[in-house]
């Protein structure tokens, strides 16, 4: 069939769009494909477009290793010992803490017993490996863990018992936050001491190392503002770790929630923004989809990388950001969802080796996701939305071509397509079943057992409109067939 019989103008949607990641809202048209519309079909674009760069995959499932878990995670940390992948705690209702070790064979142990001397808080909270053993902060005391089961709940008690107490290693030596006092431990089993005090209306905040200094990074702010809510002022200082001042002081704009490496770029969280760090300040990246609530703010535990791929929590998505082809620049993504709705917020996410997440939600589970897995579709199924094509006369579109990566499987539902047109409704154009072929569908290519590929063209009533966007809904009833897209073309003609 001809262009000029199916439509003298195209709209093409291809792999250029898919490496240039997500746009900053359903709105803008600043990279190459619609992160979703609350007020159209909720559910956010979620893709994988790093399994083969030039198609968009559907994300790979989720695994449950939730068995012998209590509370919600809230932090976690290399295992110095080196027999477990990843060490955990988690807090509950009462906010007392558990700790488990995650084992190579996806077994979750809990270790010692519960600790209910202290508080275990969203942004209070942090997790540190320090020579051989493990030191936990709570809201009032430092947790000696020695690797498997000897714990000291009440190893050292902080003097500010409402601050956030980070912790890090840098230059062989533990340093904690507490309040207005930077705390420097020299050994393991040795107490920490003042090496740096603040002035008193100042609270530490969070810890990081300058990539390209070297030095010690201390988040500070003039009040308690756990939540991100005050309006104060925020400072970085950078510290060498042993003098009894800071070495030079940075004014900055808001409060930073957490500072992460990834290779030579220093990102930040700083309330409901992400950026990375210039050095002299901070540079603005994307606006992140939480509230002012210390559960949802983006402090360090609800930050990891993958390599390159910086990856973050924003509620029930985790983010992605990085280069998917190189020379095209950092690009952002969804890459996960939990399904169980805005009771499941994630409150965990890190990297625990071979390409793959830990995640755990408010519900009390922990989950492991392959971010490389294109062999199933995420429970649920995935959904990928275009940008939203404006044009200045109204026309007429009356097909949609999708052609697919790989031949699409038989005896199932691959997928449905919807438009959502100048009146903002979501239409139904037709759901591709290959086993029963909608009248509407029309299939080229290949079906099953062939490398070729399949094309899908759906023809509708005409669509009469000045803004047009697809949204392509994968929801195959076997999970196992998976069918990625390589490129969207629209056809409409001058009404």
């Amino acid at each position: 069939m001809s262009l000029s019989m199916i439509g003298t103008n195209t709209i093409e949607i291809d792999w250029k769009n898919f490496v240039s990641g997500m746009s900053s809202s359903n709105f803008s048209q600043d990279a190459g494909f619609s992160p979703g519309n609350a007020g159209v079909s909720s559910t956010k674009t979620v893709v994988n477009p790093l399994a083969v760069p030039g198609l968009i995959y559907p994300p790979g499932p989720t695994t449950d290793h939730s068995t012998n878990l209590t509370g919600e995670m809230i932090c976690s940390c290399e295992d110095p010992s080196g027999s477990a992948v990843r060490l955990f705690v988690s807090t509950d209702a009462q906010q007392d803490g558990r700790f488990f070790s995650y084992a190579s064979n996806g077994v979750l142990t809990e270790r010692g017993a519960e600790d209910t001397a202290g508080n275990y808080i969203y942004g209070r909270s942090d997790m540190i490996a320090f020579q051989s053993e493990v030191y936990v902060t709570n809201s009032d005391n430092i947790v000696r863990w020695q690797q498997p089961n000897t714990f000291n709940y009440t190893f050292f008690t902080f003097s500010d018992g409402f601050a956030p107490h980070p912790a890090i290693v840098y230059e062989d030596n533990a340093f904690y936050g507490d309040g207005n006092l930077l705390l420097r431990q020299t050994s393991a089993g040795s107490a920490p001491s003042t090496i740096l005090t603040l002035p008193t209306n100042q609270v530490i905040v969070a810890l990081g190392i300058d990539p390209g200094s070297g030095m010690m990074l201390i988040s500070v702010i003039d009040q308690y503002n756990v939540s991100g809510t005050i309006n104060s002022q925020a400072r970085v200082l950078y510290y060498d770790g042993f003098s009894n001042k800071a070495r030079k002081v940075v004014l900055v704009d808001d409060m930073i929630l957490a500072f992460y490496n990834v290779g030579s770029t220093m990102y930040i969280t700083y309330g409901q923004k992400l950026g990375y760090w210039t050095g002299a300040g901070i540079q603005f990246l994307r606006t992140l989809e939480v509230s002012f609530d210390n559960a949802e703010l983006p402090y360090k535990h609800h930050i990891t990388n993958i390599g390159e791929i910086l990856y973050v929590i924003t509620r029930t998505y985790i983010l992605a950001y990085g280069e998917i082809v190189k020379g095209a620049g950092n690009s952002f993504y969804y890459c996960l969802r939990n399904s169980s709705g805005d009771s499941g917020n994630y409150t965990l996410v890190t990297n625990i080796g071979q390409n793959t997440l830990a995640v755990s939600f408010a519900t009390g589970k922990l989950f492991t996701f392959d971010t490389t897995n294109v062999s199933e579709v995420l429970t649920g199924g995935a959904y990928f939305r275009t940008l939203k094509y404006h044009i200045e006369r109204k026309v007429t579109f009356t097909q949609c071509v999708i052609q697919f990566g790989a031949a699409i499987p038989t005896s199932d539902n691959i997928g449905t397509l919807y438009l959502i047109t100048d009146d903002g409704e979501l239409t139904e154009v037709g759901t591709l079943n290959t086993s029963t072929i909608p009248t509407n569908i029309a299939i080229s290519g290949n079906i099953l057992g062939t490398a070729n590929g399949t094309t899908a063209t759906f023809t509708f009533q005409s669509a009469e409109t000045r803004t047009i966007q697809v949204l392509w809904v994968n929801t195959p009833s076997n999970a196992t067939k998976v069918c990625p897209i390589q490129r969207i073309t629209l056809f409409s003609n001058p009404k």
